[in-house]
């Protein structure tokens, strides 16, 4: 009612064909109020705006998640029993993922490991490997010399044992390279370093670019390591390299 009345004030030196309609000055006024939020508006009426930006922010941010890998590890010494999956060390364990977003489908790539989130636009494993090669090193020293080999070849599913890019791995390694199944007796293989990979190719669910967050079916997941077991998966896999004990 008082912004009523302050319209007609202002319109009172106008000629009256060039008055505009009260309904039309008020939809104009409530346009500029809620522009001008920040400018006197009632605190309430801020805070709902604010929640209406942050909520469109982390909608902009939310993108589908595809090939959810996972990649876990473990050393088996002379003595070691049972399958590979019992052998597992899980402070090792590496997650990764891509995403698709804008019009031009730009590629996001996701990774988790020791509990560090990474997302880089049109990135990719090996232009990280050289962390994760240093966490290794740093949660267990015997993978310090075998790590690079061993998560490049997990991811791949390829023997990198002569790859250029991994020519720093000591001779003992050069040959020993094997393929198995998670099920499958360790002593069968044993002294080696293994991987056990899987990979889930379309998850359904949506991540948040900068947290990491998922949501399936309306519910959060904190992270892509909680996320495991969430989904099927499509594949499974083992590779390892064999060596001598000197």
């Amino acid at each position: 009612m008082l912004y009523f009345e302050f319209t007609v004030m202002q319109q009172k030196n106008i000629p009256k064909d060039k008055k505009l309609c009260p309904l039309f000055l008020l939809r104009l006024r409530c346009y500029s109020y809620i522009r001008n939020l920040n400018d006197g508006a009632p605190p309430y009426t801020r805070k709902l705006h604010n929640l209406q930006f942050e909520k469109n922010d982390f909608m902009s941010k939310m993108i589908l998640m595809e090939d959810y890998h996972n990649l876990r590890f473990g050393y088996c010494e002379d003595f070691s029993e049972s399958d590979f999956i019992d052998n597992i060390n899980g402070k090792l364990n590496i997650h990764i993922a891509k995403g698709y977003y804008g019009e031009s489908e730009k590629q996001h790539f996701f990774l988790f490991h020791n509990g560090k989130f990474i997302s880089k636009s049109e990135s990719s494993l090996f232009e990280n490997i050289d962390m994760l090669v240093d966490s290794f090193s740093k949660l267990d020293y015997r993978f310090s010399e075998i790590s690079k080999l061993l998560i490049l070849s997990l991811y791949d599913r390829e023997d990198y044992s002569s790859y250029e890019e991994v020519s720093e791995i000591n001779t003992k390694f050069s040959e020993g390279y094997f393929e198995a199944t998670e099920t499958d007796d360790v002593s069968d293989f044993s002294p080696c370093f293994f991987g056990v990979g899987s990979v889930t190719h379309e998850c359904d669910v949506k991540i948040n670019m900068s947290t990491g967050e998922i949501y399936q079916a309306g519910e959060k997941i904190d992270t892509m390591e909680h996320f495991y077991g969430c989904v099927d998966e499509d594949e499974s896999w083992v590779i390892g390299v064999r060596f001598n004990e000197t």
